[in-house]
Order: structure tokens, then C-alpha cells, then sequence
């Protein structure tokens, strides 16, 4: 990814900004034959609502640009409600195609939550109809929020302990490498540096790693890969919280996250874990989120014991 700095601006013409919301519309949001919504984005009278909210005196709309060096990357609407209670809608949001992929959407995305709380938001919700959308705002620490009056899935993010996912990319690795667990953990668990090789050795199985952030801080790691083998599954093959951050229930929280991303893809039905016999902490936490001990000794592994958390009709996320 780029390394400049992504800058938030307003637009300076309404003209601008609407020709730019229009062609993300119709790129990204109605697919062809989907009339109905399409004629009403770009309809005169939603024009109009969307003016009327941006030149009100209070809570006004915002038209925002993402820029990174003397380059527009995208676009968002956002209300932030300080005469209230804080609220920060996410109306829009939208990286342009050309600067997509190496992180750039998260890091646009980190941006506009930095924006608007500088501008005095205290928690952020959007729509979520989308199944994409859910996994990328998923990740940032967004959670399930109910729907809204029109039945539409809504998500909520409330800034302060909780925390969130990133994928490894080479935009964040350096962040999350010195990472260490205490020193009677070392026996349990590959080090920060082992886990990302081992996110490259196991390609072959769409290995995944991901950083645990708390705001800007980088405080764990967490290795996914798929095994098509049955009983096919996603292992988990390392987890780590930094011995600074444990105990703050970021363990918790991020496992939770996790099991709701793999949830999502539904490419396997659960997900297994391989953990010693003599790490009881380990144990408690996933038998607290519904992990259950399947019985299987691995010959090589006599001293682990393997955990199942199922994807079915009665077992959800808590």
C-alpha cells in the first residue's frame, strides 16, 4: 500500500461530488436491471433531500473526499449528531477502484472514524445489507445493531476497548512483529515473527493472518488457514494477545470477531483449534465462546487437546 499519509477533505462544489456519488452508484451499488433504486439516487428529489440536510444549520451532512498525495481515492457521507447524542451515521463510503487492495480501504476507513471524532462523535453506525459490507466494517470492530425502520441490517461501532481485525499486508506487518506473550506462555505458542511465516509457508491453504488492533494499537495475532481434508474445517493454528494488553478481555473480544468473519464466508461449517493440555487459560476461553473438545488425539500431538466450534442452528457467536 501507499504509505502517504489519506487526508480527509470537503467538497468544495456540490456539483463534483454528485457526478462522483452517481458513478459509484452505478458501479458498485445497483447492478444492471436494478431500476427501481438506481432512478431513485439519481432522481432530482433525493438530490435535493441530501442538499437540504448538508445546508442545515445543525448536524449537517458532510461531502468528504479521500485524498492521499495530490490524488482523490474515494468519497463518504457522513451526519455526526453532537446535539444529541454523538452519533456518527456513515451514509457512504467508497475507495475508487483503481486505489483498492493493499489495505487502502481500511486505512480510508480508520481515517473517517479519526475525522468525525475530532468533530465530536462518540459511536458510529451504518447500514449493512450487504454481506461484503459487513465483513469489511466487521473487521474495523463493528458489530450487529438490529435493523433499521425499514428492516435493513444495521452495525455499531463504539471507540475505547473494543477492538478489531486487519488482515497482514505489507502495511501493517511492521506494526505487529516484536508482539510477545509472557514468558510462561513462549512453550504455547510460535513468536510474532513465526506466525507471519507461517501466514507464507501455508499459502497453499489460504492461510490468513490478522492483527489484533485496540485503536491504533497492534496488541495480537491470529493465523487461519483451511483444511479440505475431513473433517474439512478452518484451523486456527496460532492466537496471541501481547503480555502489555492481556486480561482487558481483548482475547475474547477478538475471537469473536473472528468466529463472526469465518461465520460469514460459511466455506466450511466450524472451526478447530489444537490447544496443550496444560494451557488452562487457553482452554477457558474457548470453552467460554462455545468451543467443545472433540475427543481426537493427534499421535504427534499427545499432549493437546483438539477443540470444535460448530457453524449450526443453535450455536451462534455470543
Amino acid at each position: 500500500m501507499n504509505q502517504e499519509k489519506i487526508r480527509i477533505r470537503a467538497a468544495e462544489t456540490q456539483e463534483e461530488f454528485w457526478a462522483r456519488l452517481q458513478a459509484y452508484f452505478h458501479r458498485d451499488i445497483f447492478p444492471p436491471g436494478e431500476a427501481q433504486g438506481r432512478e431513485h439516487c439519481a432522481s432530482e428529489a433525493y438530490r435535493k433531500n441530501l442538499e437540504a440536510l448538508r445546508t442545515r444549520r445543525k448536524d449537517p451532512l458532510y461531502y468528504l473526499y479521500f485524498e492521499q498525495g495530490n490524488r482523490t481515492i474515494g468519497l463518504a457521507m457522513a451526519v455526526i449528531y453532537p446535539s444529541e447524542d454523538g452519533k456518527c451515521f456513515l451514509l457512504e463510503f467508497c475507495v475508487c477502484p483503481q486505489f483498492r487492495g493493499g489495505g487502502t480501504g481500511s486505512a480510508c476507513a480508520r481515517a473517517l472514524l479519526d475525522w468525525a471524532r475530532q468533530r465530536g462523535a462518540a459511536y458510529f453506525q451504518l447500514n449493512a445489507a450487504r454481506e461484503d459490507r459487513r465483513r469489511f466494517w466487521g473487521r474495523l470492530g463493528f458489530l450487529p445493531d438490529g435493523t433499521d425502520q425499514w428492516g435493513e441490517p444495521l452495525m455499531r461501532y463504539i471507540p475505547g476497548d473494543s477492538v478489531h481485525l486487519e488482515e497482514i499486508g505489507e502495511d501493517n506487518w511492521l506494526a505487529v512483529r516484536r508482539l510477545a506473550v509472557r514468558e510462561d506462555q513462549q512453550k504455547f505458542l510460535d513468536t510474532a515473527e513465526g506466525i507471519l511465516a507461517r501466514g507464507y509457508v501455508y499459502r497453499d491453504c489460504r492461510a490468513r493472518v490478522f492483527a489484533v488492533f485496540q485503536e491504533n494499537n497492534p496488541v495480537g495475532l491470529a493465523l487461519v488457514r483451511d483444511l479440505d481434508e475431513e473433517p474439512a474445517c478452518y484451523e486456527l493454528q496460532q492466537f496471541m494477545v501481547d503480555a502489555r494488553f492481556q486480561n482487558r478481555g481483548y482475547e475474547t473480544q477478538a475471537l469473536r470477531l473472528l468466529l463472526r468473519l469465518l461465520e460469514g464466508e460459511r466455506r466450511y461449517d466450524g472451526v478447530e483449534v489444537c490447544v496443550k493440555a496444560e494451557d488452562a487459560a487457553a482452554l477457558h476461553i474457548y470453552g467460554k465462546l462455545g468451543f467443545s473438545d472433540t475427543g481426537y488425539m493427534d499421535p504427534a500431538l499427545p499432549d493437546c487437546r483438539n477443540l470444535r466450534f460448530q457453524f449450526e442452528s443453535g450455536q451462534s457467536v455470543g
